[in-house]
């Protein structure tokens, strides 16, 4: 869905897509909250994740639109360093919530920060059309929201759904190759900076979740830690992001975004290795220090890369742009989990 809503923000807007998501997220976490039963609670989850894919899909395409080129990168560093203070005090707020109040109100403390949020974003984020009057390829969303789901159920295990796969990538590219406005448009693929960026952002952080999935094994089973002490020591990698990724950002700004990226990839590789080197007489501070080098790694990698990625294409492509950055980030995610899950 991320590509789809980031089709449609360059249509109908990045800031009409992201209030709406807004919206849909706070009306979603109080139906989550009241849910009767788990199949209630599963599909307002659904309905939650849609608004979040809504609000993720057009996030990178506001900032482009609204900072100069010289900015882009300190804007995105910025919005890694937010996503960063997220992934830090969310599971530890969310823990401290469930356990003394129960977990209806982690979904209650979303009203009134979803309510803030919006009330911002209505005063802050400008109206932006890119592609005002084009019409949505049905066709082509459907396609692709199709070999993408196929895709990820083969990923969690569904094998019959390869076989399903290479039809619908021939058909995917079929329908966007006849489209008069494609939902992805292939020619954007062409452009090496967006490929190799977006595939950059794929293996990143495909890398980067078999460390995260796997790691706390290893410091509970092998180590013999507490879990408390196992979910500070992987809040590293975000702690590093938050003092990390508006520096480099700042940095690419200055002398480009090749140098930067380059060197996250390195760090990212060695500490990845290093990692892998790890046993049973190592020290819980060997794991500390290596997984805030990955920390390092990615942060000084992602924002420039990013940057990289959103200033390649034309304006009236951002919010694809933005929504294929997303998608990345989610299936080298799921990928990273599937490929640990079979180690």
């Amino acid at each position: 869905l991320l590509i789809l809503f980031g089709r449609l923000g360059d249509i109908l807007g990045y800031k009409k897509i992201y209030i709406n998501g807004l919206i849909g997220f706070v009306v979603s976490s109080i139906l989550c909250g009241l849910s009767p039963t788990i199949h209630s609670l599963i599909l307002f989850r659904v309905l939650q994740g849609i608004s979040a894919a809504m609000i993720m899909s057009v996030s990178f395409a506001i900032v482009i639109s609204v900072f100069k080129a010289g900015e882009r990168g300190k804007a995105l560093g910025i919005n890694a360093t937010s996503i960063a203070v997220g992934l830090m005090l969310g599971s530890s707020i969310g823990g401290i919530i469930t356990a003394y109040l129960g977990w209806r109100y982690i979904f209650f403390v979303n009203i009134p920060l979803g309510i803030f949020a919006l009330y911002w974003a209505m005063r802050v984020i400008p109206e932006y059309k890119s592609r005002e009057g084009e019409k949505l390829d049905v066709l082509g969303a459907i396609s692709f929201t199709l070999l993408l789901t196929s895709f990820l159920l083969f990923l969690e295990g569904e094998s019959l759904t390869m076989f399903f796969i290479p039809i619908l990538v021939i058909l995917f590219l079929y329908v966007e190759k006849n489209s008069e406005n494609p939902i992805v448009s292939i020619e954007l693929f062409s452009n090496t900076t967006f490929s190799f960026g977006t595939t950059g952002t794929l293996l990143t952080y495909c890398s980067f979740y078999i460390v995260v999935f796997l790691t706390p094994f290893y410091l509970m089973k092998v180590l013999g830690l507490e879990p408390d002490v196992v979910g500070l020591i992987m809040a590293t990698p975000a702690a590093m992001m938050l003092f990390i990724a508006p520096l480099s950002g700042t940095l690419s700004d200055k002398i480009g975004t090749r140098v930067p990226t380059s060197i996250g990839a390195l760090i990212c590789m060695f500490s990845f290795l290093m990692m892998s080197s790890l046993s049973t007489n190592s020290m819980p501070e060997d794991v500390v220090f290596w997984l805030a080098m990955c920390g390092v790694g990615n942060s000084i990698f992602q924002t420039p890369n990013n940057s990289a990625v959103m200033g390649s294409v034309p304006k009236t492509h951002l919010g694809v742009a933005s929504g294929t950055l997303s998608t990345m980030r989610n299936v080298g995610m799921l990928l990273g989990i599937a490929l640990a899950g079979f180690i």
